[in-house]
Order: C-alpha cells, then structure tokens, then sequence
C-alpha cells in the first residue's frame, strides 16, 4: 500500500493489547496524522496496539507506544514521524481522539460503556 493510499482512507482502525494477549475491538478511528500519532503516544501503556485498514490490511503496530512495523517507509518518515516525535517528548499536546465508532453491537457501542471497559481491561483513558 502506498502513503498516498493510506492518506486517502477517511477511516483506520485500531486493535489495543493488553499484558494478557487479548484486543480491543476494532475501533474506528479517524485518518489524520494528528489523530494516529495522538493515539500512538495515548496507548503507550498496551504492550501492543495495531493499525489497520477497512480492509484489515496492516498499516503499522507498536510496543508500547513506539512503532515496531511500518511496512511503508515513506507514510512512516515523511508523514507519522515529523507529528509523532514531538509527541513522544512532550514537546506538544497530545490531542483528543474520538472513537467514532467501538466496534461492538449497537446497545454497548456507547462512550459510557467502552470508555470505562477500555481503561479497567487495556488501562487507557480516552
């Protein structure tokens, strides 16, 4: 896939990890380099997190909100990297992410419900 492929999607979507292997459900996102970096440095404290396409094609993953796999070396260097890095040192705000949408059946897919599921069983707050 290349940068310009992964740029067009109006939408990723996440898989958070937790110490004992199991995942999130996939959790829509938007696709905006503020937002995937934002997320990154957010989710530092799951020992791994995925990104992927509507499609569940790979875009990246991390270890503790580091990346480990980036497959597309040009989104990675010249899009994520230059947002990411300052995030990481505390040089700017990390920004709010809005799940639009948590991957779950209607009655749960609610903020109140996935927000407190979220940091008791991944111990990340959005």
């Amino acid at each position: 896939m290349k940068e310009n492929d992964i740029l067009k999607k109006d939408y990723l979507y996440a898989y958070l990890y937790n110490n004992d292997g199991h995942h999130t459900p996939k959790l829509k996102i938007k696709n905006d380099i503020p937002t995937i970096s934002s997320l990154i440095v957010k989710t530092s404290n799951c020992p791994k997190i995925v990104i992927t396409d509507s499609n569940d094609n790979f875009i990246l993953d991390t270890i503790n909100g580091y990346i480990d796999m980036c497959p597309n070396i040009d989104y990675l260097e010249s899009y994520l990297l230059p947002t990411l890095i300052p995030l990481q040192l505390g040089e700017k705000d990390i920004e709010n992410i809005n799940i639009l949408d948590w991957g779950v059946d209607e009655y749960r897919n609610i903020d109140s419900i996935m927000k407190p599921y979220i940091y008791e069983n991944f111990d990340v707050s959005f």
